[in-house]
């Protein structure tokens, strides 16, 4: 009786979230009870006290954690503060900067121009953007740096899939490029580099064409950027600026309509802060009241450039999930969206790897291809989930197999994915899952 009550509980004080005129946009997105759907409401419980924990530990600012299961909304909690020094609350339409998150859009959005006959993934790049005809490969095996003819030409492909050579010299191994990179201008930039160069993204592309690449197109995966150039390419197979193919193509038919390159003014009382370690404690470093990104970047970056709320990712998701289809509006064909899923990396370029950290066995098109287990014990299965991550601490997850979306948000740079991916709690699928196994699956 105690268990139904507290099930119950639950329910309604779900329910009485999503009512709240905070949230009221969402009700195309409809509820559903947790345990009626598969879940452990229990074990969902315990990943939210596990959130509060390092709230109160000083661990993290907080975080909006979003699970939905067969398109139904049943679990949404919102915990923390949106700017730590203020002690404003994180609400659940805060937006924030989702940075490489950014990726899985941009990529949509150039899908739907594939369908549209604009272009085909094993064109050159140089058909569309003539400088990358000339580009070279850096040799540093020497004393002395060589400029080599690469083995081919960089395909449309390699950008989706981060084969082509072009990095963020981020990484040891790709550290003997950044002084070309630097003579561009092309780095990211302000505390703990947290906004783009500064230049537009057309002469950001051209000057990305004269720098070496650090290996031959299609040899390995370098993540870089690739879906800024796909970016440029989105504007000159639709003839618009990103920004506004994006918001035509996919932000208006899904209702994303906190989705954008830039913060309106009337909507910034509710960007939040970003927020860094120093000396040990968490402070904001840039405020979402007086930010740049009210303004807008010279660079709309395809790459890292969009903020948005959990509940338009969740949006964005559900159309990925359910074929390329939303709320009665199509964005893509359901065979474009297995391709998307497909992965693009063959056994010679291997696994993605940051460094030598391996983060996910396969790579679509703008998504990560990661192997999982379903279950524990005997009842285990492998499946897979489609995934990627933000630099402030954002993540998703699409697991078709067990009909799942998780999206999990919040504001702290570098990425270190103290609480992200702790929820894939499926109570027949994954059965028996305990708080020692939420804290495994966290990376």
């Amino acid at each position: 009786m105690k268990r139904f009550r507290d099930c119950l509980i639950s329910a309604l004080c779900l329910i009485a979230l999503l009512m709240t005129s905070a949230i009221g946009k969402a009700a195309d997105l409809p509820v559903g009870d947790a345990e009626t759907e598969g879940l452990s409401q229990t074990a969902l419980d315990q990943a939210r006290q596990i959130i509060r924990d390092q709230i109160s530990a000083g661990t993290v600012d907080g975080g909006l954690h979003l699970v939905i299961k067969n398109n139904k909304i049943v679990h949404f909690s919102v915990d923390g503060y949106a700017d730590l020094q203020k002690k404003q609350a994180y609400t659940a339409d805060s937006i924030m900067r989702i940075y490489s998150m950014s990726k899985p859009i941009v990529s949509v959005a150039a899908m739907t121009l594939w369908e549209a006959g604009k272009f085909k993934l094993d064109d050159p790049l140089y058909k569309y953007i003539p400088e990358f005809k000339r580009v070279q490969v850096l040799d540093n095996s020497g004393n002395t740096h060589k400029f080599l003819d690469p083995i081919r030409p960089i395909l449309v492909r390699d950008l989706f899939r981060h084969t082509s050579g072009i990095t963020y010299c981020r990484h040891s191994d790709e550290e003997h490029t950044q002084p070309y990179y630097e003579k561009e201008g092309l780095f990211y930039h302000g505390p703990e580099e947290i906004y783009p160069p500064n230049m537009t993204t057309e002469e950001g592309v051209r000057r990305l064409a004269r720098i070496p690449l650090l290996h031959d197109p299609g040899k390995k995966f370098s993540y870089g950027f690739n879906t800024d150039i796909l970016g440029r390419l989105v504007e000159i197979w639709s003839g618009m600026p990103l920004d506004q193919y994006v918001d035509r193509s996919i932000c208006n038919p899904l209702g994303m309509v906190d989705t954008a390159f830039f913060v309106p003014q009337e909507k910034v009382d509710r960007f939040a802060s970003l927020h860094a370690r120093r000396n040990g404690k968490l402070t904001v470093i840039a405020s979402g009241k007086d930010s740049p990104y009210i303004k807008g970047f010279k660079w709309i970056s395809g790459g890292g450039g969009l903020v948005s709320t959990a509940l338009d990712y969740g949006r964005f998701c559900l159309m990925v999930l359910n074929g390329g289809a939303y709320h009665g509006h199509r964005v893509l064909k359901s065979r474009t969206v297995s391709l998307l899923f497909t992965d693009q990396l063959s056994p010679a370029t291997g696994p993605v790897k940051f460094g030598e950290r391996v983060s996910a066995q396969g790579f679509g098109l703008g998504v990560a291809l990661k192997d999982i287990v379903l279950g524990s014990g005997s009842l285990d299965r492998p499946s897979t989930t489609y995934t990627w991550g933000g630099y402030a601490n954002t993540s998703f997850d699409i697991i078709p197999d067990a009909n799942l979306i998780q999206v999990f948000f919040r504001q702290e740079v570098p990425s270190n994915n103290e609480l992200s991916k702790i929820i894939p709690l499926i109570k027949e699928e994954m059965s028996n899952v305990t708080t020692s196994d939420l804290h495994s699956l966290s990376i």
